[in-house]
């Protein structure tokens, strides 16, 4: 019996209470697992190699994750090419933005 009362409590702590994930959770956690290998853990902060990414526009996020190009017009906090398209990301965008504006 208390083998499966521990299973329990362990898929109940791991999928959290009911409601918890919403779009500022879920970008939160893609921005830590994906993001802050580069760039800041806080996203206001400059990164060893990307910069700080608070505020960026869904334009930016989907063109840089996707696309691995800026925007017409943006002009780049970096002058480098170092990071890679993350085309896995792309179902992400929308919770990243919300999290990141």
């Amino acid at each position: 019996m208390f083998k499966y009362l521990s299973l329990l409590v362990f898929i109940s702590a791991c999928s959290g209470p009911q409601g918890e994930s919403t779009p500022y959770t879920r970008g939160k956690a893609v921005y830590n697992s994906e993001c802050t290998s580069c760039h800041n853990t806080n996203p206001d902060l400059d990164g060893s190699v990307g910069p700080a990414l608070r505020g960026s526009s869904y334009a930016l996020i989907y063109n840089k994750l996707i696309l691995g190009t800026y925007p017409e017009g943006y002009t780049p906090k970096r002058n480098s090419n170092l990071m890679p398209k993350f085309t896995g990301l792309y179902p992400d965008t929308p919770d990243l933005y919300f999290y990141l504006k």
